[in-house]
């Protein structure tokens, strides 16, 4: 039995936006079932260009609620099996919907689907793969471990088993200003596997304060500096896994690198004190793994050359995985 797709626009004062992104979805080689667009609150002309498509959307009305209230309407109103969200500033590649709903098909034990995606500016055009600046490991199966360290998921890139969000009642998370996606898919990978496709079907706009030019994985104008109120938001959300019976579950060497990964973003954005600590739980999980011990002693030479080194190694991580690619 085919499943049928539901994918979601949330947005807001974006009138000109949200046509690009909508006449991808309707571009599709296999058009979804039903095209869901939470208009949320918006004061600009955005409720006429959404009424000039007529039957071919599904648009709901609301009082502005935010990125995570919006998403959350289009969710509790979706009635596919499986759903896909699009923020009004992306859009999707032709093959996008038939791609992601094969996978499914050929496994349907599957939960979610995620894929690579272009990076392009404000102006639409594509700069680089989101793979090509961020060369991290890109799991399939469970992989809570994984994306306990970081979030390597772009959230336009998704495609979901609706069924699993209802049985688990995992919704967004609306007390989060920033990072809401990565908690919904932190809650998700704890009861279902999920398949990485390495090929781009979305394009994603980066924010207009992350220049292209800079890299900002890896380089000195770092994305800790460009918005540190975003890896706050991040490390609210990893302080939650920590105390979850799905962390305990881990072994003690993926406790370890979670740790770690904790221990640095703190480290970086200057919350010493909790970096440290977080370190020396590492050691504790895992004595015999040398990054702990590497990390808890860089520490102690101060946060500007525990950044200095740690964005050098990345830098030189990156330049690697560009040279092998």
């Amino acid at each position: 039995m085919p499943f049928s797709v539901s994918v979601i626009i949330p947005t807001y004062n974006r009138a000109e936006l949200v046509q690009r992104a909508i006449n991808s979805v309707l571009d599709q080689t296999h058009l979804p079932d039903e095209i869901i667009v939470v208009d949320d609150g918006s004061t600009d002309h955005t409720p006429d260009v959404l009424a000039g498509y007529g039957a071919a959307l599904r648009v709901i009305q609301q009082p502005n609620a935010g990125r995570a209230g919006a998403r959350n309407t289009g969710l509790l109103a979706a009635q596919g099996d499986l759903v896909a969200f699009l923020d009004s500033d992306d859009y999707l590649l032709p093959e996008s919907v038939a791609c992601r709903m094969a996978a499914f098909a050929r496994d349907p034990a599957l939960g979610a689907v995620y894929t690579d995606v272009w990076l392009i500016d404000s102006a639409g055009e594509r700069n680089e793969r989101f793979s090509t600046i961020y060369p991290v490991p890109y799991p399939s199966g469970m992989i809570l471990a994984e994306l306990a360290q970081r979030c390597f998921i772009v959230l336009s890139s998704v495609m979901f088993r609706h069924d699993v969000t209802l049985e688990h009642a995992i919704t967004f998370d609306t007390n989060l200003e920033l990072a809401e996606d990565y908690d919904f898919w932190l809650r998700l990978a704890v009861h279902t596997p999920f398949l990485y496709i390495n090929t781009p079907l979305t394009c994603f706009q980066m924010p207009d304060r992350v220049e292209f030019t800079v890299k900002n994985w890896g380089l000195p104008t770092t994305s800790y500096q460009n918005h540190p109120n975003e890896k706050q938001h991040e490390i609210t959300v990893q302080r939650r896994v920590l105390q979850t019976p799905s962390f305990q579950a881990l072994s003690p060497l993926e406790q370890a690198k979670i740790y770690c990964a904790h221990g640095m973003k703190n480290m970086m954005v200057g919350n010493t004190n909790e970096a440290r600590q977080l370190l020396r739980q590492a050691i504790r999980a895992t004595p015999s793994y040398p990054v702990g011990w590497s990390l808890l002693a860089l520490s102690l030479l101060g946060q500007r050359a525990f950044e200095f080194a740690v964005l050098l190694r990345r830098q030189v991580v990156r330049l690697t995985s560009k040279v092998k690619g």
